[in-house]
């Protein structure tokens, strides 16, 4: 008797347990539900230019009017709008409720973007969603301010017939010790904390689960039959599972997260159904990074073909159409330019040879890489000789990064000068390189020209060329230009890696 009577409690207590995972699960489940609203809301609304323009266009009743009907949209009871320093904009609460003080919230230093934890407000327990406003492009230079949403978790919105709860919830303070089940009551118990990670309040579902004692009683009798068998069969189902499912499955995952078949050699050498569909896998894997070899070496040529033999071509041009103008009022001159367009078309015959061998291009452009840069600025100019242009290049900085990011350079000088050439309308053109600390090194482009907004530039191929350049090499590209004050194009170029710097 008392063997039976521990097997019976053992029984009872591991269907309790199984109920009350069971109920932890769907618990956890409703109040992920509950909490989608509130943070829909914010993600949302912390989009929408009325909240993300300067505080001056939000003057007016308009913008607490959308948040009024937002609140009853969303079921959410309170609603901030403040400044990146936490100075208010907009506070509503719900219709029925008083407006609540913000809550305290992390340091604005340590902020993440997104906000999301629960706090007690006058004996009632709250949860909050922020997100910080999207920024304002046309006023790039305010700091963002904040979306703070609210909702009241009293034992009213938790036993909502909406939540599939299956139980009654009660709030109770976070030190209430845990309650063990107790014959048909099952008890589950969810802490929810603050923004600083401390417990503010403690969740208690209660759930009567009527079954546990017709199901201990029914699995009483036949428990001591069946468990044996169970257990052969278990271990039969896992070996199975594993031998046929969970392993190939396993490697199958691997080689996809991986991008990589090796992982489907085993399955390759045992045969069968696994075998085709491993081999089909791993000829998918090499198509695909073949095709990615592929795309990315004709998008490395279409911006060398560009930066480069185009420009060049263009600069011809330019050279052509100066000389025709200085032909008869100075032949001599005239002749000077169209051998300077000789030049230039031959650099340019040398660098489509460059680029057909998959040689580094300009490599023959001198004795190091302040001569290549003079090269490549002098030829870019060569079209419009009233343009003066200086190259300052610190030649220990320059042979410091490895070949591949001195071509590189190269290219990103010739698409910048090129450009001034093109729109600028400019009278001086500088380019310089000089070394900053810890061998990085700053690569600055200034002219005195027309300049331009860069924030409303669509179009054209010479900035995102530039900006493309300036990802391959790891760089930070920033552009300082507007109307009338010409253009400052800035590239700091971090320290190469050992691994790199080895190429070079």
């Amino acid at each position: 008797m008392v063997g039976l009577a521990l097997v019976e409690r053992g029984i009872r207590d591991a269907i309790a347990q199984d109920e009350a995972a069971e109920q932890g699960e769907r618990f956890d489940g409703a109040l992920r539900l509950a909490s989608e609203p509130l943070r829909m809301f914010t993600e949302a609304y912390a989009r929408r230019v009325t909240f993300i323009r300067p505080r001056a266009v939000l003057d007016g009743a308009a913008p607490r009017t959308v948040l009024a009907n937002a609140l009853r949209t969303f079921r959410t009871d309170y609603v901030w709008v403040i400044e990146a320093d936490d100075a208010p904009r907009h506070h509503v609460a719900r219709e029925g409720l008083e407006p609540m003080p913000l809550p305290r919230l992390p340091d604005a230093a340590a902020r993440p973007t997104a906000l999301g934890f629960h706090f007690m407000q006058g004996g009632v327990l709250h949860e909050l969603s922020g997100r910080r406003l999207d920024r304002d492009l046309r006023s790039p230079g305010d700091k963002p301010g904040w979306f703070i949403a609210a909702r009241r978790l009293d034992e009213a919105a938790l036993n909502s017939p909406a939540l599939p709860i299956g139980g009654e919830v009660m709030v109770m303070p976070p030190d209430a010790p845990s309650v063990a089940p107790a014959g048909e009551l099952i008890y589950v118990d969810r802490l929810l904390t603050g923004f600083d990670g401390q417990p503010v309040a403690r969740l208690r579902l209660v759930h009567a689960a009527h079954e546990l004692a017709s199901v201990a009683a029914a699995r009483r009798a036949r428990l001591a039959l069946m468990f044996g068998f169970a257990v052969v069969l278990l271990g039969i189902m896992v070996a199975c599972l594993w031998r046929w499912v969970i392993r190939p499955a396993s490697a199958m995952h691997r080689s996809l997260a991986a991008e990589d078949p090796a992982p489907l050699a085993s399955l390759v050498a045992v045969g069968g159904d696994y075998a085709r569909l491993a081999e089909t896998l791993r000829t998918l894997l090499e198509g695909r990074a073949a095709l990615r070899r592929a795309l990315a070496e004709r998008s490395q040529l279409d911006r060398d073909l560009h930066d480069g033999v185009i420009q060049s071509l263009f600069a011809s041009g330019l050279s052509l159409a100066q000389a025709r103008k200085l032909l008869r009022s100075d032949p001599v001159a005239a002749e000077r330019a169209l051998s300077e367009v000789e030049d230039t078309l031959n650099a340019s015959i040398r660098e489509v040879r460059v680029l057909i061998e998959e040689l580094a291009p300009d490599a023959d452009e001198g004795a190091n890489f302040s001569a290549a840069a003079t090269a490549v600025v002098t030829r870019a100019c060569a079209g419009q000789p009233s343009l003066a242009a200086t190259v300052l290049i610190d030649e220990p900085a320059a042979v410091a990064r490895p070949l591949a990011h001195r071509v590189e350079l190269l290219n990103f000088i010739r698409e910048a000068a090129s450009n001034v050439v093109r729109h600028a309308r400019a009278r001086s053109l500088s380019v310089s390189l000089r070394p900053g600390p810890d061998g990085a090194a700053r690569l600055e482009i200034v002219d005195d020209g027309a300049g331009f907004d860069p924030t409303r530039v669509s179009s054209g191929r010479g900035l995102r060329n530039l900006a493309a350049r300036a990802t391959t090499l790891g760089a930070a590209l920033a552009i300082e230009s507007a109307a009338g004050r010409g253009t400052r194009i800035r590239l700091d170029l971090p320290l190469p890696a050992a691994s790199e710097a080895g190429a070079s």
